[in-house]
């Protein structure tokens, strides 16, 4: 059974025209945003052998993270190889 975050919030909620995007890079519903933070979050959640989904509407915005569990004494997934020419 995976583990489940759930994070919701009574706000304005996503605008239709870019919920289907709001996961790319330089995508913001925010004056001024960057539309950098969800697209991290994504990358994580990913990186983490998880999955992320979001629900918006006025007033109800779910962000709904799941990620798999790890059998006793073993890992959920293999580490992250580094990157080619950074320092080990």
């Amino acid at each position: 059974m995976p583990v489940q975050v759930d994070i919701i919030d009574n706000g304005r909620g996503i605008p239709e025209d870019i919920r289907n995007h709001i996961f790319d890079p330089f995508v913001s519903g925010r004056n001024g945003g960057s539309g950098l933070g969800l697209t991290m979050v994504a990358s994580v959640v990913a990186d983490h052998g998880g999955m992320i989904e979001v629900d918006s509407t006025a007033g109800r915005t779910a962000f709904r993270m799941n990620f798999p569990v790890a059998e006793s004494g073993k890992p959920a997934s293999s580490p992250p190889k580094p990157a080619k020419g950074s320092a080990e």
